[in-house]
C-alpha cells in the first residue's frame, strides 16, 4: 500500500431501524367501501310485498346505477325481479285458473249436460249465454232433453218440426213426474239455425222453465225415493201428458207445433192405451187396490182422444184456425186428463 493512503474499507449501509430511532414509513389508507344501492334495497322491499310494478321498475333502475356508479347491491336487486316474475307467474295461473272455472260454468245452453239448472247472463233467454248453478236452490231453468241431427243442415222448417217433437219426446223420459210441473211450468226448445249450425251447434236443447219468470226449485230429472210402481206408471204416461201440457199453452204464432204435436199426440195415445192394459193385467206392486181399473179407464180415454188430436192436425191450417179450435177445447181431451191425474194419486 503507497505511503500516505489509507486503506479503503467496504462497508454495507444498515438500514434505518426503530431500533435505531427511525419512524416507520406511512401506510395508504384503505379504498372507501362501495355504499348499497337504495333502488336496489327498494325494489327487494317492493318485491317482497308483492308491488311488482314498483319492484320491477326500482329493480332495473339498481342495476343500471350499479354498473354506472360502482355501487353494492346487484344481489338483491336480481332477487326482487326473480321475486317480482314468481308473482306475475302465480298471477297467470289464477287468471287461467278463473277463466278455465268460468268457462265451465258459463257459456251457450247447447254446450251443458242435460241436468244442468242454470241462471241467464243476460234478460230471459239461455241463448244469451247460461251460467250453471246448484239444483238444490234457485234457478233460472234446467236442461231437460236434447235431440241431436246428423248429416247437413236439414232446413229451419224440418229442423223445427224435428227438434220440438224431438224434445218432447227426450223430456218426457228423462223428467220424474210431469203431472208434478204446475201451469206456469213450460218446456221450451231452442232449434240450432243454419249460423249456429255452421259454428258447430248441431243439437237442439230442450229446457224447462216457468213462463212468469220465477225461479225453479227443484230437480226435475231426480228420482230419489221412487217406487217402482210410480216409476214403471209414470214412465208411459209422462209424454202424453207432456204433450197435454204443451199443446194447452201454445199460442197461434206457433200453430205449425201444434199440428205436430197433435200427430205425436194420437200416436202416443195408441201405443200407450195398449201399454196401460198389458200393465193392468199383472200390476205393479205398491200402488193402491183399484190401480188395475185406473190403468184400463186412462188406455180407454187415450184411444178417445186419438181422433181429438187427428182431428185438431186436421184442421189446423193458419194461427186463426188454431186459437179457434183451442177456445172450442177440441186440442185434447179433457176426460184423458182427468184419468191421468186419477191414476197418479194411485200410485
Amino acid at each position: 500500500m503507497p505511503i500516505g493512503y489509507s486503506r479503503a474499507v467496504s462497508q454495507t449501509p444498515v438500514p434505518p431501524s426503530i431500533g435505531h430511532g427511525f419512524a416507520p414509513a406511512p401506510v395508504p389508507p384503505a379504498p372507501a367501501r362501495p355504499r348499497t344501492s337504495a333502488a336496489a334495497v327498494i325494489a327487494l322491499v317492493a318485491a317482497a310485498l308483492a308491488l311488482v310494478p314498483v319492484a320491477v321498475v326500482m329493480g332495473i333502475v339498481a342495476l343500471f346505477r350499479i354498473r354506472n356508479q360502482e355501487l353494492r347491491g346487484k344481489r338483491a336487486a336480481v332477487v326482487a325481479l326473480s321475486l317480482s316474475a314468481g308473482w306475475i307467474a302465480l298471477a297467470m295461473i289464477g287468471i287461467i285458473g278463473t277463466a278455465a272455472y268460468v268457462g265451465s260454468t258459463q257459456g251457450p245452453v247447447s254446450a251443458f249436460a242435460v241436468g244442468s239448472c242454470y241462471d241467464y247472463v243476460s234478460g230471459h233467454d239461455a241463448r244469451a249465454g247460461i251460467h250453471t248453478v246448484d239444483c238444490g236452490g234457485a234457478h233460472d231453468g234446467q236442461i231437460v232433453g236434447r235431440v241431436t241431427f246428423a248429416g247437413s243442415f236439414p232446413g229451419q222448417e224440418q229442423a223445427t218440426e224435428e227438434s220440438v217433437v224431438g224434445c218432447t219426446t227426450d223430456a218426457a223420459r228423462r223428467i220424474v213426474d210431469v203431472g208434478q210441473l204446475d201451469e206456469v211450468a213450460r218446456v221450451s226448445t231452442y232449434v240450432p239455425t243454419q249460423t249456429a249450425w255452421d259454428n258447430g251447434v248441431k243439437s237442439a236443447t230442450c229446457v224447462l222453465v216457468d213462463s212468469d219468470g220465477t225461479p225453479r226449485f227443484d230437480d226435475a230429472l231426480d228420482r230419489t225415493d221412487m217406487t217402482p210402481a210410480r216409476s214403471t206408471v209414470l214412465a208411459l204416461t209422462n209424454e202424453s201428458a207432456l204433450l197435454r201440457l204443451k199443446l194447452r199453452y201454445l199460442t197461434g204464432t206457433v200453430w205449425r207445433d201444434a199440428v205436430v204435436l197433435e200427430r205425436r199426440l194420437a200416436v202416443v195415445d195408441r201405443a200407450e192405451a195398449a201399454a196401460l192394459t198389458r200393465l193392468a193385467n199383472t200390476p205393479p206392486e205398491g200402488g193402491r187396490a183399484d190401480l188395475p181399473t185406473l190403468l184400463r179407464r186412462l188406455a180407454t180415454e187415450d184411444l178417445r182422444e186419438v181422433p181429438v188430436a187427428e182431428n185438431a192436425a186436421a184442421r189446423t191450417t193458419d194461427p186463426d184456425s188454431w186459437r179457434k179450435l183451442a177456445v172450442a177445447g177440441k186440442i185434447t181431451s179433457s176426460h184423458a186428463l182427468t184419468a191421468y191425474q186419477d191414476l197418479r194419486l194411485a200410485l
